[in-house]
C-alpha cells in the first residue's frame, strides 16, 4: 500500500503535514482501514475521523486520490462534479477542485 507516499504528494502540494496520531493532541484525524473498496467520504465529519478505506489493490493515484476526498477536495472526472460547479458558480464562492 502506498499510504505514507501518498500522504507526501500531499504535504508537497498544500500546506499541511501530517504527523502520527496523539489522542491527547489530535482531535481530528484520517483514520487507514483495510476494506474491500478504495474510498472516503468528502470532507470533515463533525466525529473528527476521517476513515480512508482501501486494499492491496488500491494503486498509489487511488490512494493520493482518497486522501484528497478526507481533505475535502473534489476532482473535475468525477460523477456530480458539473452539479458542485454550477452550484460554487450560482453562489460565487470559491470551489476547491484539482
Amino acid at each position: 500500500m502506498f499510504i505514507k507516499d501518498s500522504l507526501k504528494v500531499w504535504e508537497n502540494e498544500i500546506c499541511a503535514k501530517f504527523v502520527d496520531y496523539d489522542e491527547n493532541q489530535h482531535s481530528s484525524y484520517l483514520s487507514f482501514i483495510k476494506s474491500k473498496k478504495c474510498k472516503s467520504r468528502l470532507g470533515k465529519y463533525q466525529d473528527g475521523i476521517n476513515v480512508i478505506r482501501i486494499n492491496t489493490k488500491c494503486s498509489k493515484l487511488t490512494t493520493i486520490r482518497e486522501i484528497g476526498h478526507a481533505l475535502g477536495f473534489c476532482f473535475n472526472d468525477e460523477p456530480g462534479y458539473k452539479k458542485l460547479e454550477n452550484r460554487s458558480e450560482k453562489t460565487k464562492k470559491p470551489g476547491y477542485v484539482l
